[in-house]
């Protein structure tokens, strides 16, 4: 669907296939998590908010910007902590950077001290011009939701709000953590927060979700990428990812792709062991055709001559919707 929608927009309002982006609120997080890393080379930058991941694995958003905002007590459960769960992602993507050696731009965003609902998509200003101080709607957000996530979890900031909570109201179980707001609780949970539990806050963010994602524009053809094979979405006609492709049944394993351009060289590093080969899109874009190609593997390395396959170049096309992801030759490679 998502695919066709995006293609649709492409050839009939002459959308940007570089200027796409994702957004969801709660359930709709929840989407987000579930569709950025299964098409992150569709998007130019996408924003979730207030979702719950279900166990996605972010692993294919290098080169996706990707914007995470919660509530400091968006409690679903005790047992199903949408802020708990979102704040560990700054630490997660940070660790993917490190260890796979590829930009994974991203920004966590926990506000203080809201539950699920918060402002992350209207502008004051635009809204109501000079009426209103705009001031006065700012989102106060933790500076280090990467200690946030560590200590809510050690020492149960779940049981220690609804205390709280249980401040202000005479049954506790008339009031959600998440939704709820009596009188004066908000105020006593922001001074809990800063006082008793000693965490910085700052206001220096736009919490717009549109402002952050219309800084990107997508680059359809990085020179660097992760590609975990189990997170994909296997109704899809493409089969393609970024200039990697796989048939969906091709469905384990890690692999990173680089291109270097002075030698004119692709090198696939496997992490985790694929159950089955893949192929690499010659994209004239990045890879220069006047050139012979080396491509490096686990298994050796190759050097071959490249020709345009305008038979391949119609059909990707034709799969793809996308002309930026399109590719004029294909070279089948072997990883196990």
């Amino acid at each position: 669907m998502y695919d066709r929608l995006i293609e649709d927009m492409i050839i009939f309002c002459n959308a940007d296939p570089d200027r796409v982006y994702l957004l969801g609120f709660s359930a709709g997080g929840d989407g987000v998590y579930a569709i950025a890393p299964r098409m992150a080379d569709r998007f130019a930058a996408v924003n979730m908010s207030s979702g719950h991941p279900n166990g996605v694995s972010l692993l294919n958003t290098s080169n996706l910007p990707f914007e995470i905002q919660v509530g400091i007590r968006d409690y679903y459960s005790e047992e199903v902590s949408r802020c708990v769960r979102g704040a560990e992602f700054e630490k997660e993507l940070n660790s993917c950077q490190e260890f796979f050696g590829c930009e994974y731009p991203h920004r966590v965003l926990v506000h203080v001290p809201e539950g699920h609902n918060y402002n992350d998509s209207y502008d004051v200003e635009e809204l109501f011009g000079d009426s209103l101080d705009a001031s006065e709607y700012d989102s106060y957000v933790l500076v280090n939701p990467e200690e946030y996530a560590e200590r809510a979890v050690e020492e149960d900031w779940y049981s220690l709000f609804n205390q709280i909570l249980a401040e202000f109201t005479e049954d506790v179980n008339d009031y959600e953590l998440s939704y709820e707001d009596p009188d004066g609780f908000d105020e006593a949970i922001f001074e809990y927060v800063t006082d008793e539990l000693g965490m910085d806050v700052t206001k220096d963010e736009d919490t717009n979700a549109v402002h952050y994602v219309n800084q990107y524009t997508r680059n359809p053809i990085p020179k660097e990428f992760v590609w975990d094979l189990s997170t994909r979405a296997n109704k899809r006609k493409d089969t393609a990812f970024y200039w990697l492709k796989a048939d969906f049944d091709v469905n384990e394993g890690v692999v990173r792709a680089s291109y270097d351009e002075e030698s004119n060289t692709v090198t696939i590093d496997v992490f985790e062991d694929v159950n089955g080969d893949i192929t690499v899109l010659v994209n004239p874009r990045l890879i220069d055709l006047n050139r012979p190609l080396t491509i490096v593997t686990p298994n050796g390395e190759q050097t071959l001559e490249i020709e345009v396959d305008e038979d391949v170049a119609a059909a990707s096309v034709r799969e793809t919707g996308d002309f930026y992801l399109s590719w004029v030759y294909e070279i089948p490679v072997e990883l196990n």
